[in-house]
């Protein structure tokens, strides 16, 4: 969007403009990412309520329990607010998620 903003063209390529209020990329883009936390959710019964699958399980639900601020933001700007702390919670969960699958791996038998 950047080359054609400045070639003074923009305005004719605003649709594919992402993080706008009232985009269409912007909803798509929103939607991908409730679609990320609903998912998390939804695969958090999935780990061991002991150790760090306890932890692994609390991360998923908390990011999962942003999925329903996400996707209103295209008409409702100011729920960034809240949807903002998708920023701590899904990076969160999968780099718990990512040590629990190396320790899962490692504990394997070859």
């Amino acid at each position: 969007m950047i080359p054609h903003d400045l070639k003074g063209d923009g305005a004719r390529y605003a649709i594919f403009a992402c993080c706008a209020p009232n985009q269409f990329m912007t909803g798509v883009d929103l939607l991908g990412y409730t679609l990320m936390s609903f998912s998390t959710l939804f695969a958090a019964p999935t780990f061991e309520n002991t150790g760090l699958g306890r932890s692994v399980r609390i991360a998923f639900i908390a990011n999962g329990l942003l999925a329903p601020v996400l996707l209103p933001q295209v008409f409702f700007p100011k729920l960034i607010y809240l949807g903002a702390l998708w920023l701590v919670t899904f990076p969160l969960a999968m780099a718990l998620f990512a040590i629990q699958f190396r320790r899962a791996l490692r504990a394997a038998p070859a």
